[in-house]
């Protein structure tokens, strides 16, 4: 019997309040005279207001045994009735008579298999989806408030919901045992038969929670998860029970125990329970499974980061060491360019810097290749101290591998455990897309129909079967459509099967070449570049006119550099096209090998696939900003000197101040000054002189001799 405290059936208050009192069990003037119409004692008059005021309270007709003492003090004290009057049973026909007044006053009919019907119709609406009997009884007493039924006993309601859930139960039991072939009765049955060493059975092992996310356990979990497959379809065997029902019948297995169940003489309901509880293992295992496989991703990353950690701790003295001799080349450059001999100028260093020597006289070249001979001569010095060429290729190809946060290409030894349990996870599991975009689900197709291949490439298309729309198998080739999806992300797919190589194309025609020219603002003709890019040819010439200077951007570059698919290449004339630092030019070059682009420049002509050439580049780089930043700061010097002589008086034949020459000079001011005087218009004395209107205006406006209040149209007086 469900016990009714879990239920809304009405009943008394254990502590009736005040207010309550007042509001509900106070009976009216109205109702007073009628109830004293009814009765011709005060004991029969006390009896029918109570139950009239019980029954507008309650909806039904309580004992009065079982009405508090407070609720008859009350209505005893409103009608003016002695405290001796006592509220007693009266007798049956009498206490009948009272029950018809109270229905006949509140318009009710008393049809007592009415009642039952109706809540019966809502009981076993309800026991389709609902199960737990208080449930049931709650939709029934709801059901008879709508249609204004008196409400029968407690008891009656749960005898009536105990036969209709059972009835209900029964007839899913037999659905769903219908369902279940002989194999998989005998599959479910030998659950039960408990191990006499460890007196467990495999039924005790389906109650077993998942453990720790270590990859024992993940592939132990996913190993059980197969198992559980392997028993049977249960979302088919369960397919129209309702999802609170199937709860309801796993949670009933699931507190029964091994020798319990077996005592449950219905078959049917035997078979439904394990059933019941097999689907919401499986459920949860899958959670579980997946849940164990996120925690063990996180590990993985974690040791890559805690791996590329310790790989920079291990190389920062090889780090050290490296700046030491890039220190020692860029000393041995300086002191080829500063040497007491020589003083090359800013243009000569720019030469030697790129290791090309101008056309100009005799003299001039003698002096730059001697600059570059000497240069050369202390590099390769510096280098043989370092440990020689090959030494510190190595050792920077070693020490950049790990430079930034990519810890990614640390996780292939970590992956490689997981490989099996990964493959047995995507298995075990349906994906579904969120929205029509099918190239992840496509993928991992792909990747399914490799798992066993053990060649060096995989082929361009393969053929899959998938359900059809009526549930036949259908042959489907997958091609461009996943495989670019592995493709785009070929780094971590390589991470997971790094013996499995994908393809290249069959052909590289879909390759392109991007080129890129600048010129800056003050150097107007870019043909020498464009000259050079059109010979070496490329499909998409890219052209702007931006200055040099650092902090400005350049906007065509940006788009430009972010435009190369893996495959292509991109070339331009000179890397000081587009770089603003040696360490800028680096890591644009870096960058771009690392997506697979491939990176050519016409005069700097060093192989970038090799570390010999990787490093050059970069020692030219350092040079060639080294030689900006000197050019900068002779400038500086130059400028700080022209102060200074100014500020002495000293400053050199034919200048008298810093700066650019005046436009007008005391001549022309003064002729200026008397052409406006004429009546000539500044506009017209500005053209004869060749100089601009604001100019001129700025001329007399900073000389007294014009006169300011002199109005402008009168100019052309």
């Amino acid at each position: 019997m469900a016990s009714i405290d879990r239920t809304a059936y009405p009943r008394f208050a254990r502590a009736v309040a005040a207010r309550e009192l007042a509001e509900v069990f106070t009976p009216s003037t109205d109702e007073m005279e009628w109830a004293r119409s009814k009765t011709q004692d005060d004991q029969h008059f006390l009896a029918l207001l109570v139950w009239l005021k019980a029954y507008q309270r309650l909806g039904y007709f309580p004992k009065l045994a079982d009405v508090p003492a407070v609720v008859t003090q009350h209505v005893r004290s409103v009608v003016g009735l002695s405290d001796d009057m006592v509220l007693a049973e009266a007798a049956e026909r009498s206490a009948k008579r009272h029950r018809s007044f109270v229905r006949a006053r509140l318009g009710v009919d008393y049809d007592p298999e009415g009642v039952r019907a109706v809540a019966a119709e809502a009981i076993r609406k309800a026991a389709q989806a609902k199960d737990n009997p208080a449930d049931l009884i709650n939709v029934a007493l709801e059901e008879l408030v709508r249609a204004r039924c008196e409400l029968p006993g407690y008891t009656t309601l749960d005898e009536l919901t105990k036969t209709i859930r059972t009835e209900v139960n029964r007839g899913f039991f037999t659905l769903v045992a219908g369902r279940v072939d002989a194999a998989a009765r005998a599959r479910l049955a030998r659950l039960l038969v408990v191990d006499p060493v460890t007196r467990r059975s495999d039924f005790d092992g389906l109650k077993d929670v998942a453990q720790a996310a270590s990859l024992g356990k993940f592939k132990r979990r996913l190993a059980f998860l197969q198992d559980l497959d392997a028993l049977g379809p249960t979302e088919a065997w369960l397919e129209g029970v309702p999802p609170a029902k199937i709860a309801h019948f796993a949670g009933e297995a699931r507190v029964t125990d091994v020798a319990d169940l077996r005592k449950v003489i219905d078959e049917d309901k035997r078979l439904t329970l394990i059933v019941g509880l097999l689907h919401t293992v499986r459920s949860g295992v899958r959670d579980d499974v997946v849940t164990m496989f996120c925690k063990r991703m996180a590990a993985i990353h974690k040791k890559g980061r805690d791996q590329l950690e310790a790989l920079r701790e291990k190389h920062r003295a090889e780090s050290e060491r490296l700046l030491g001799v890039f220190g020692d080349v860029l000393d041995g450059v300086r002191e080829a360019f500063t040497s007491e001999s020589e003083q090359p100028g800013a243009d000569d260093m720019g030469a030697v810097a790129n290791v090309r020597v101008a056309a100009g006289d005799d003299g001039q070249e003698d002096v730059q290749e001697e600059v570059a001979k000497r240069a050369g001569r202390l590099v390769l010095k510096a280098l043989q101290q370092g440990g020689g060429v090959d030494a510190l290729a190595a050792a920077h190809e070693a020490v950049s591998a790990h430079h930034g946060n990519n810890y990614l290409p640390l996780l292939d030894q970590h992956y490689r455990s997981h490989r099996s349990a990964l493959f047995t996870l995507v298995d075990s599991i349906e994906l579904e897309s969120t929205n029509a975009d099918r190239s992840v689900l496509e993928a991992v197709e792909y990747l399914q129909a490799q798992r066993g291949a053990r060649a060096a490439f995989v082929p361009e298309r393969i053929t899959v079967e998938r359900e059809g729309p009526d549930g036949v198998p259908v042959s489907v080739t997958v091609n461009e459509a996943g495989r670019a999806h592995v493709r785009a992300n070929a780094e971590r797919y390589r991470q997971l099967y790094p013996e499995v190589l994908l393809t290249e194309p069959a052909s590289h025609a879909s390759a392109r070449v991007y080129a890129y020219a600048r010129v800056s603002t003050r150097d107007q003709n870019p043909q020498l570049q464009l000259d050079a890019l059109h010979a070496s040819g490329y499909d998409e010439l890219v052209m702007e006119k931006e200055s040099g200077k650092r902090g400005v951007a350049r906007p065509e570059w940006q788009t430009l550099v972010s435009r190369p698919r893996p495959g292509d290449t991109l070339k331009f004339w000179k890397s000081d096209r587009w770089g603003r630092s040696a360490g800028h030019v680096l890591t644009t070059v870096n960058d771009l090998r690392e997506r697979g682009v491939k990176v050519v420049s016409l005069t700097e002509n060093f192989d970038l696939g090799t570390k010999e050439g990787r490093f050059m580049f970069a020692v030219l780089a350092a040079a060639a900003e080294y030689e900006l930043e000197l050019r900068a700061e002779r400038q500086a010097e130059g400028i700080a000197a022209a102060k200074r002589r100014q500020s002495e008086g000293a400053m050199l034949p034919g200048k008298q101040r810093m700066g650019r020459p005046r436009v007008l000079g005391p001549a022309e001011l003064a002729t200026l000054r008397r052409l406006v005087g004429d009546g000539v218009s500044v506009t017209e004395a500005a053209r004869t002189l060749k100089i601009g209107r604001s100019t001129a205006y700025q001329a007399l406006t900073a000389t007294p001799h014009h006169d300011r209040s002199r109005p402008e149209g009168t100019e052309n007086a």
